[in-house]
């Protein structure tokens, strides 16, 4: 045996024994790092390939109005999908699909040649769609379920509900304010694809869903809301105006009833609706107060003691100099009392409380009924007005701000303003969602009312409900806001616009306004109507009032709040006014008006009373020498009011007295 070659063989026989031992540990060695060392990696990142969770919309919780009435809910509908790697004749499935889901046939050509696992067709299909692609069978075509927002009163309360995208996350309204409560945090479907990308189950499989999305109770009431559109449709459209908004709201809790917007939209369909209709103009929009504002500045006022109801204030028969302006009433008036320059409406006499006033002080009762300010109430997008610092306030400025120009307001903040006078001078704050419910309908979080400040005190409250209250009876701006057998009050405004090309009031442009509160003794509701551009007549008291009573009365038998019986006793004044027995005179006299003035031929007879109104108190005497008459004189200043009336033939019996009041 040659003992070399033999050498030779076995070298090699262990060389490549060792070569696969060798290559064995290599692999042995690669098993351990792929299996222990990376295994889990490995495991989670081949199961990420075959395994995906296909998102799905979140189903929503309700939204509903106090008496559980659904006013937002979510339903399922059936979306179509097609898997392109599964579909062999692209050119047959987009033939037969075109017509049944209404597609261009090149752009569904185009989807289907797509390298994704997956595209939608059409999303939330109809139930005539669904059908009919189901019935076809077509290859790579599936579905799968998707949550659908409905809104079933289509344009009801819109701008407070508001609405939501495909994501779905909500965009306005109470849908985007509480939009983390209402959407569920955790919905998906899952499906398993081979290595191919082809769906190996995902048809007919049940979703997960481990938590739907809370629901809303809102202080809304659907009926007056309903109510509350329709009456203020009607009203824009009699007026032939661009838009209008109207606010009800309960005064004591601060719980909003109803909020329109006219126009409105269908919630269902907004895509379709311009962007101007979606707006909530309630909460967006400022305006001009006109003379609602002047229901503000009385108060303050009262408050502070600068007047009683029955002052007298010279009107300067409708045309008073403040600087180089000239401020003019509606209608001239001479002499008024406090209580009937709010009834009337008189600038001037508006003016002249607001002189008394003082800047200062108005401007503190300005930010304390809540203007200048957001009202914080939950929805989204409010503003808070302009409310200059008295400061920059002028001779002008001043004057104008006491009857409503040069500050700017919303219709929420009009509301809940007037809201603290019929509650008492206490400022609640506004709210629309009651409470937030779980998937059982048990609470979660409760809101209630809550209380801002004391503006004015319990007193001043009930004697300024008692002044407004005359606005609404004969003589007063709002007649036609009056309802039979409810005592009213409220305010009349009429503010001309401001043309944001020339920064200057827009001859023929008017906000017409009418805010209100009834009853008037215990008031339960408080509503605010504003009519933008109205054509023809643009008084508040004529446009924006008898909106205010359609909603009114179509509210009173939901609230169940009784009309006193015209048949039975009569109504007794619920705030008698201040009545001071040396008054009487003054009230005699206010009543006669401008009377026609008395002859020099008549006074010369010495028969007749002349009108000595507006004399000195030295002139008076002078005048009443020779009448030979008893003359008894009351107060200081100038004369305000006087018995006999001017114009009375006199006797010897006749007994004289005149009222002196200061000038302002």
């Amino acid at each position: 045996m040659n003992e070399p070659g033999f050498k030779g063989n076995r070298f090699r026989l262990y060389g490549v024994f060792g070569l696969f031992c060798l290559l064995f540990v290599i692999i042995i060695g690669r098993a351990v790092q792929l299996q222990l060392l990376e295994g889990p990696k490995l495991a989670r990142i081949a199961k990420g390939e075959i395994e995906k969770l296909i998102p799905r919309s979140h189903k929503r919780g309700v939204i509903y109005d106090r008496n559980r009435f659904e006013l937002a809910m979510t339903v399922e509908m059936e979306s179509i999908f097609a898997q392109p790697k599964e579909i062999k004749n692209l050119q047959e499935v987009s033939y037969q699909l075109g017509p049944l889901l209404s597609m261009d046939r090149k752009h569904l050509s185009h989807l289907l040649q797509q390298s994704k696992p997956f595209v939608y067709l059409k999303r939330r299909a109809t139930p005539n769609e669904y059908e009919a692609v189901k019935a076809k069978g077509l290859e790579g075509v599936a579905f799968t379920k998707e949550a659908q927002r409905f809104y079933p009163y289509m344009d009801l309360a819109c701008h407070v509900i508001g609405f939501i995208g495909l994501d779905p996350n909500g965009l306005e309204g109470l849908e985007r304010q509480y939009n983390s409560y209402l959407k569920s945090p955790y919905l998906y479907e899952p499906s398993v694809r081979d290595a191919l990308g082809r769906a190996l189950y995902l048809n007919d499989m049940e979703s997960i869903q481990e938590n739907e999305g809370l629901s809303l109770v809102l202080t809304l009431d659907k009926n007056i809301q309903y109510f509350t559109e329709k009456e203020l449709k009607k009203g824009v459209i009699k007026a032939q105006a661009k838009d209008g908004m109207a606010v009800v709201l309960n005064p004591k809790t601060g719980e909003i009833l109803a909020l329109a917007n006219y126009p409105g939209y269908n919630l269902n369909s907004f895509q379709k609706a311009p962007a101007a209709f979606r707006r909530n103009q309630v909460l967006t929009d400022t305006f001009e107060p006109g003379s609602t504002f002047k229901t503000f500045l009385l108060a303050g006022a009262l408050e502070e003691k600068k007047f009683s109801t029955n002052d007298m204030i010279f009107c300067e028969n409708g045309n008073y100099r403040v600087g180089n302006h000239v401020i003019h009433d509606a209608h001239p008036h001479g002499w008024l009392t406090f209580q009937d320059v709010i009834k009337v409406s008189s600038n001037i006499g508006a003016t002249k409380i607001g002189k008394k006033l003082g800047p200062k002080t108005f401007y503190t009762y300005i930010k304390k009924f809540g203007f200048g300010k957001e009202t914080n109430i939950d929805l989204p997008g409010e503003v808070g007005g302009v409310v200059w610092p008295y400061s920059r306030w002028g001779e002008i400025e001043a004057s104008n701000i006491c009857f409503g120009q040069g500050i700017t307001v919303t219709g929420i903040q009009l509301a809940s303003a007037l809201g603290a006078i019929a509650h008492d001078g206490r400022l609640m704050k506004p709210y629309i969602v009651r409470q937030i419910l779980d998937q059982k309908g048990n609470p979660v979080k409760q809101f209630s009312a809550h209380p801002v400040r004391q503006v004015i005190s319990p007193k001043t409250a009930q004697l300024m409900r008692s002044l407004l209250t005359r606005v609404t009876e004969p003589g007063g701006t709002a007649t036609q806001a009056a309802i039979d057998g409810v005592p009213v009050g409220g305010k009349t405004g009429t503010a001309q616009k401001v043309s944001s090309e020339t920064r200057r009031y827009a001859p023929g442009r008017y906000m017409s306004t009418f805010m209100g509160f009834l009853p008037a003794e215990d008031p339960a509701l408080v509503i605010v109507v504003v009519v933008d551009e109205p054509k023809g007549s643009h008084y508040g008291g004529v446009v924006a009032a008898p909106i205010f009573k359609g909603i009114a009365e179509q509210s009173l038998s939901i609230l169940g709040i009784k009309r006193l019986s015209p048949a039975g006793p009569q109504r007794q004044p619920f705030e008698p006014l201040y009545q001071k027995p040396d008054m009487a005179p003054l009230l005699m006299a206010q009543k006669a008006g401008e009377e026609e003035k008395v002859s020099a031929e008549d006074m010369q007879n010495k028969r007749i009373m002349p009108d000595i109104r507006g004399m000195s108190m030295r002139k008076v005497l002078e005048v009443m020498r020779g009448y030979e008459i008893p003359v008894v004189l009351r107060g200081s200043g100038k004369a305000v009011a006087q018995t006999p009336l001017p114009g009375t033939v006199l006797s010897q019996r006749s007994r004289c007295q005149i009222q002196f009041q200061p000038v302002l």
